[in-house]
C-alpha cells in the first residue's frame, strides 16, 4: 500500500494583486519579461538594418504598413 504524500503549500505565497504564471513545462514564467525580449529583438533589428542595410528593410516595412492602413481606411 502506498502512502500519500501531503504537501503543505502556503495559501497565497505572492503579494496581493500578483499572480504566478507557468509555462508549458511547469516553470515559473514572468509575462513581462516576454515583452522585454520582443522589444530587444525589434531594437536589434532596427540597429542591424540601419548599420548594414542603410534602413532598407525598415523603410520597406513602413511603406507596406502605410499601404495596409490606406487599404483598410479607404
Amino acid at each position: 500500500m502506498q502512502r500519500r504524500i501531503e504537501r503543505n503549500y502556503p495559501a497565497d505565497p505572492l503579494p496581493k494583486g500578483r499572480s504566478q504564471c507557468y509555462d508549458r513545462h511547469g516553470r515559473n514564467a514572468n509575462p513581462a519579461m516576454r515583452y522585454v525580449i520582443v522589444v530587444c529583438i525589434i531594437a536589434l533589428f532596427v540597429i542591424w538594418d540601419g548599420l548594414y542595410n542603410q534602413g532598407r528593410y525598415l523603410d520597406r516595412a513602413v511603406r507596406e504598413a502605410n499601404g495596409v492602413v490606406r487599404l483598410v481606411t479607404g
